[in-house]
Order: structure tokens, then sequence, then C-alpha cells
């Protein structure tokens, strides 16, 4: 699960990117109301979530901060613990064999970790320095790594090597300082408090768009979907997980498909349901602009440009032209400000919640 949901940060980044590969112009040809009958979309009313950002967050995100400023030091004179890092060498067997891949020295592991199969890192709690340890392990019924050894059962020979712990700093005045642009903790708190409540302000206006736009969706009669839209979105997404993943990863698409156990039929229905979903997107918003005699001025082309570029993550007009004209681009900048006027005229509710989890990547 783990993995999988590696693979939909990504697919969701993909969200508001509306550069990929370039349309072709039929596909922008096309009357929105011969394929959709719009609802009511005036006064769409929604139900969107706030997290509060409550002291228990802004102490779980200063202790996440901690953690990642935590040093590593050897220890000696007692036995491995769950959390531990030891370095380690090991040697796999097969009915008696040493197989391919089953090997290695001076290995760094994180005990608890999960990088190993199930009962190799708990088969070495309690173990000492200097000590080998034989276990018998079976591996997964399904393990990608390795498809020969699927299921098998196996005999591990591994030798503690060192033992290191994680030392985690302690929050005082003096961390602060060090460590941070504040002077006190209570500062660093507040600064703190303040991040995570733009963070949470960020998320509360993206969700009420998403939620307006899926109920607009929902409310609306569609007759059916241009090929040439579902294919355009189909290859954006494509293309954009090829790179993605080569970028991120470094390796090709297919590859990562096979790390994350997904086949290449499960990967084209999401492939599907995303090109259905932006399509429909395209559709109702392209009626309401239409509906609303929305144009986009000479000057509000300009106005907007700046916006548009940094949110496609493009640097300039030229480079934007790699992947859409500029009739095209005007038509997104119509299709936004439909939806701006959608979001504009809702009725939101607001659903205040507290969040258990901290993105340890903010700052």
């Amino acid at each position: 699960m783990k993995k999988r949901s590696l693979f939909m940060l990504i697919c969701f980044s993909l969200m508001a990117l509306a550069a990929g590969c370039k349309k072709e112009d039929t596909a922008d040809k096309f009357k929105a109301s011969d394929y959709v009958t719009l609802s009511e979309y005036k006064g769409i009313e929604v139900t969107v979530d706030r997290i509060r950002i409550t002291d228990s967050l802004v102490d779980k995100m200063i202790q996440n901060q901690l953690e990642s400023n935590a040093t590593v030091e050897e220890v000696t004179g007692r036995a491995v613990m769950d959390g531990d890092i030891v370095n380690i060498d090991f040697e796999g067997f097969k009915d008696g064999v040493a197989f391919d891949g089953g090997s290695a020295e001076g290995v760094d592991l994180k005990i608890g970790s999960g990088q190993f199969i199930p009962g190799f890192e708990e088969g070495l709690i309690g173990a000492n320095i200097g000590e080998t340890v034989s276990l018998d392990l079976t591996f997964p019924e399904v393990y990608q790594n390795n498809p020969d050894l699927a299921g098998q059962a196996v005999v591990f020979k591994i030798t503690i090597n060192s033992i290191s712990e994680s030392k985690v700093p302690e929050l005082t005045e003096e961390y602060v300082k060090e460590n941070t642009e504040y002077d006190s903790i209570q500062a660093y708190k507040d600064a703190v408090r303040q991040q995570l409540q733009e963070i949470s302000d960020e998320n509360f206006e993206t969700e009420r768009m998403n939620a307006v736009l899926n109920k607009l969706i929902e409310t609306s009669t569609f007759s059916t979907i241009p090929q040439s839209l579902l294919d355009y979105h189909a290859d954006t997404y494509r293309s954009f997980m090829e790179q993605q993943v080569q970028i991120t990863y470094g390796v090709s698409l297919d590859d990562y498909l096979a790390y994350i156990e997904m086949t290449k039929e499960e990967f084209e229905q999401v492939v599907s349901r995303f090109a259905e979903g932006q399509a429909k997107a395209e559709l109702v918003e392209r009626a309401i602009a239409d509906a609303e005699k929305i144009k986009i001025s000479e000057d509000d082309y300009k106005e907007l440009l700046p916006k548009y570029l940094s949110d496609r993550g493009v640097s300039s007009e030229e480079s934007l032209r790699n992947h859409e004209t500029k009739e095209q681009t005007i038509e997104n900048m119509r299709r936004v400000k439909a939806l701006d006027l959608v979001i504009e005229n809702a009725v939101v509710k607001e659903n205040i919640v507290d969040d258990t989890t901290v993105d340890s990547s903010a700052n």
C-alpha cells in the first residue's frame, strides 16, 4: 500500500497540470453544450474540511523537525533493539545453496524499517555485536524483486558488525537559537503554528475548488464525451507519469509499475478514470464560460499569463508553446475564470477537524 501511495501522490500532482502534450486543433473546436447539460451552477452547496491547528499538531511538527536533525551514534555493551541501525553481513541459502542476490557485506539496516522480508529485521533483535544469527524465513508469495524466490523457504545467516542509535535533540532555548532563525522556543512555536495555518488555508482552498467542481460534474448530464478530449487527457497523463518516474526514480514507467506491483491493465484503468474526470471538468467549465460569455482580452491575457505559467511550472511563454497554442492558453484561461465564478457563488460549509498527521517536509 505504501508503494502505491507514492504512485498516487505523483498522479494527483498532475491534476493542476494543463500542459503535457499538445492538443490537436480539432480537439478545441467542439461546442461544449452539445455534450453536457449544466445543472444550476450558481449557489452550489458543499462541505469542506478545514484543519484546526492545535497545540498537539504544532508539537508533532516540531518533533518531526527535531528527528530530522537527529545524529547517529554507535553503541556498545547491549543487544540490538527495535529502531537501532545495525551494520550487517548476510548470506541467504535455499536448500543449502547460496542464491543470487542474497548476500552482502557492510549493509546498514534500520530495525523496523521494513526494508527486508518479514522476520529478517525482527530476528536480529536481541543479537549482540559479533554474533551470527541464523534465521529460517519464507519469502512473500508475491515478490517482484525476484519472482523465483516468491513463497520459497530460505535460511539467512547474519553477522552483527555494529549497532548505532539515533539521538534526537531536545527542544531547548539553546537548540532553537543554534538551529533556527528564532531566539526563543515560544517564537519558534508561533512560527510553526503560522506555517501550519498557511498550509491549512491552502489545503482548504484546494479542497473547496475540488468539492465545487466535483459537485458540478455530478449534477450535470453528459450525453457523450469527445474521443479527442479523452485521448488528449490520457496521453497527457501517460507522458507526465513517464517523465516523473524517470526524473524521480531513474527508471522506466514499466519498471516502476512492476516495483509498485501494478499491472499495465490496472494502470490503464487509472489512466481512463483520470482522462474521463478531466474531460468532464473541461466540458462543464467550457459550457459555463460560453453561458456567461466570458472573454479574455489581450490585456487580460498579459495580466493572467505570469500566474498561468507559474501554475504549470513553465518558465516562459516560449516554452509554453511547446505544449499548447496561444488560442488554447486563452481557452484554458476562460475555463479558469468560469470555475472561479462558480466557486465565488458557492455556499461552502466548513467542517473543522483535527489532523493527526504532519507533513515533515514543511519548514
